[in-house]
């Protein structure tokens, strides 16, 4: 007996499961060697199927087996712009912004990603006022897949923190990472490398460099059809030249999807350096909470 299922219907079924199959009009399958087809097909013994006449290719068979993806996703840009804020006003006034956008761009063979933020805040009292948060940073990395989970990369990275007399924080860095989990839901990956650190805090009289190790991870999971994300990354950067000079960076969050394009997200920043000049912090950490658009 063949199933019916109501139109529109979204199924998942793994290749390994199909023994044939056909289809009414053309559609795209690419292939296990990156060559591609454009036709319809039509049934054929187990573990085949025909490409149908009156395409380009003559009819001839081709095994499930040799199949990768059958109308796969274009290569696109994904990501988001968020807007957060806050103002209060009683015998302290405080006023908060921050604007943010990220993005990547996904292929079989390689992956771009960036990221951009900034913040400013400002409370007031008795007619003074101050600023209390004046920061931003930016990131820009390079994957290059050369085995399926494997990959190559190059990135940079770029921070100030008016507040904490931080002028310039710029970290590029090369290395290697794997690729654990991939799946739509879920994406785990790790990555070593080697990184050069600088900065220039307006308390010290130079600016500091250090040849560094970096180590990494990434990690997000949707929930609940989609609506809910979680997402957490860790960057660890300890230098070669001085036992004592380490850098952390780290995020953690929840995305909950509001429509189809609008979110909700509550965002949680830490940024370590364990040797700080004097007068300034070793640690900076914000609370963010806005609202967004997916494109």
């Amino acid at each position: 007996m063949t199933p019916d299922f109501a139109k529109g219907t979204n199924l998942t079924i793994e290749l390994s499961d199909i023994a044939t199959f056909s289809t009414t009009a053309p559609l795209t399958i690419k292939l296990k060697d990156s060559s591609e087809i454009h036709q319809a097909v039509e049934t054929a013994e187990a573990g085949e199927i025909t490409l149908a006449k009156g395409g380009t290719l003559a009819p001839q068979p081709v095994p499930v087996a040799s199949i990768d993806k059958i109308n796969p996703e274009a290569v696109t840009w994904h990501g988001a712009l968020g807007v957060n804020g806050m103002a209060a006003q009683a015998a302290t006034n405080t006023r908060q912004i921050g604007v943010s956008v990220d993005g990547v761009r996904r292929s079989d063979t390689d992956r771009i990603s960036f990221n951009a933020a900034y913040s400013y805040g400002e409370q007031s009292a008795a007619g003074v006022s101050t600023t209390n948060a004046d920061n931003w940073s930016g990131g820009l990395k390079y994957d290059y897949f050369v085995a399926p989970k494997w990959y190559a990369f190059a990135s940079v990275s770029a921070a100030g923190d008016h507040v904490n007399h931080l002028q310039l924080r710029f970290t590029p860095s090369i290395g290697g990472g794997y690729q654990w989990i991939d799946a739509g839901s879920f994406h785990l990956s790790t990555e070593f490398g080697a990184s050069w650190s600088y900065e220039d805090y307006s308390t010290a009289p130079k600016a500091s460099n250090n040849a560094s190790v970096r180590l990494a991870y990434h990690t997000d999971k949707t929930l609940l059809s989609g609506r809910v994300a979680l997402f957490h990354n860790l960057e660890y950067i300890p230098s070669v030249e001085d036992g004592n000079a380490l850098l952390v960076n780290a995020d953690a969050g929840m995305r909950v999807s509001l429509t189809a394009k609008m979110f909700s997200e509550i965002k949680a920043k830490l940024a370590y350096d364990n040797v700080p000049p004097a007068g300034t912090k070793s640690s900076t950490s914000e609370l963010r909470i806005g609202v967004g658009m997916t494109y």
